[in-house]
């Protein structure tokens, strides 16, 4: 990611196991907010925040997705570095 705004954006990634299928473990509930007060603004008053999971910032999301997901393509991308 070039640029992002704001700056201080925070990920809620709700996990869970099943079978070991990443659609159905990590993929249920990714939320996405402007800073962490919203963050926990929402896991105070929503049912889905009792998930289990964990606040990312939104580089550490990137970097797990791109674990998860980039070897499944055909080539690696090449802003990834190799080494």
């Amino acid at each position: 990611l070039d640029q992002v705004e704001p700056i201080g954006i925070v990920v809620w990634s709700g996990h869970r196991y099943a079978a070991g299928c990443a659609a159905s473990s990590l993929c249920t509930l990714q939320a996405f907010f402007c800073e962490d007060v919203h963050l926990e603004t929402w896991r105070a008053n929503s049912p889905a925040a009792g998930q289990e999971g964990v606040r990312l910032s939104l580089a550490e999301a990137l970097e797990i997705g791109v674990a998860i997901f980039a070897p499944m393509r055909m080539e690696w991308p090449s802003w990834i570095p190799t080494t």
